[in-house]
């Protein structure tokens, strides 16, 4: 019985490490390099930096459910590099749901629509 547990378990997780953002829908998001987030499963915690600013969030998660709190970040304004940063942030409240195959991490809204794509790139 334990086995079986564990086993439903390790199903139901993502592991801690680095991400690259594969795709973001949203329609002020432009990939222009290479974005990445660092999950961290154990304290339920995702961050990372944009163009400007660090930023850090955590999350609720239940079997597949999840949901985010307020991202925290700096406060600083650089012009013209803002729009990546807003546009994930506006994404958050969205995601309502989660799966994860392959090392691809993929954040959903209520509807299965995919809002984010993580790709798993190693453990940090």
């Amino acid at each position: 019985m334990s086995c079986k547990t564990t086993s439903n378990k390790a199903n139901q997780e993502f592991p801690s490490g680095k991400y690259k953002i594969v795709s973001l829908n949203a329609e002020k998001f432009k990939a222009e390099k290479d974005y990445f987030v660092n999950i961290n499963s154990e304290k339920s915690r995702l961050g990372g930096k944009f163009d400007c600013n660090n930023y850090s969030v955590e999350y609720e998660k239940e079997k597949n459910s999840i949901n985010f709190g307020y991202a925290v970040s700096t406060k600083m304004y650089c012009e013209g590099k803002m729009h990546n940063e807003n546009a994930f942030f506006g994404k958050l409240n969205a995601i309502k749901t989660w799966s994860y195959k392959n090392q691809v991490l993929k954040l959903l809204d209520e509807n299965n629509n995919l809002i984010v794509e993580l790709k798993y790139v190693n453990n940090e």
